[in-house]
């Protein structure tokens, strides 16, 4: 940090180099769900924690309650995915993240305390087809924001172009409330694809 003086009545200033340092702050290891890593992706206002945890077979999202030493998985184990990731918290204990399947691709989920991940609807401006999404965080009204991206047909053909080029790009997307489908916040043009 830097600290302005000033000196004399021609208001003239020098710079001081200030140094701070933190004490008594302490890292804490989250452990893992019994795999070899783990991640953190947010916290809210009263300590609790979410992210993504190895559980020795795949990756899986996990909430850390405050107060708690344990990480707990958000899904029962049995859903077939490949990885799943927490990514937002807000302070009813509301989490949501996606989670990557071959079936489904990229599938955002929600979870409200005690119940395990629900798929967070994706069908962005309501034309019908499957998107990628992920919902990346979320606020105290469930309020939820992320991305998204209309998934390939079988064979690789994109879905008809109805609202330009939007399809073939990640947009930002806003849910109002898990059970609303998203809305795409903005669809810029980019007829030469660059």
């Amino acid at each position: 940090m830097m600290t302005l003086v000033a000196l004399g009545s021609a208001a003239q200033a020098e710079t001081i180099p200030t140094k701070y340092s933190i004490t008594g702050q302490q890292a804490f290891d989250l452990g893992t769900l019994g795999g070899y890593h783990s991640g953190a992706t947010d916290i809210n206002d009263v300590g609790d924690i979410v992210g993504w945890a190895n559980d020795g077979t795949r990756t899986r999202a996990f909430i850390r309650l405050a107060g708690q030493n344990q990480l707990l998985p958000l899904d029962d184990g049995t859903d077939p995915y490949v990885t799943g990731i927490a990514t937002g918290i807000n302070n009813s204990r509301v989490v949501v993240g996606y989670y990557h399947s071959p079936e489904v691709f990229d599938q955002g989920f929600y979870y409200y305390p005690g119940i395990w991940m629900s798929d967070i609807a994706n069908d962005a401006f309501g034309l019908g087809f499957p998107w990628r999404t992920h919902p990346l965080a979320i606020n105290n009204l469930d309020y939820i924001v992320g991305r998204g991206k209309v998934l390939d047909e079988p064979g690789g053909n994109d879905p008809p172009d109805t609202t330009g080029v939007c399809y073939t790009d990640w947009v930002p997307m806003f849910w109002d409330g898990a059970g609303q489908n998203p809305f795409g916040l903005n669809c810029y043009p980019d007829p030469d694809a660059n």
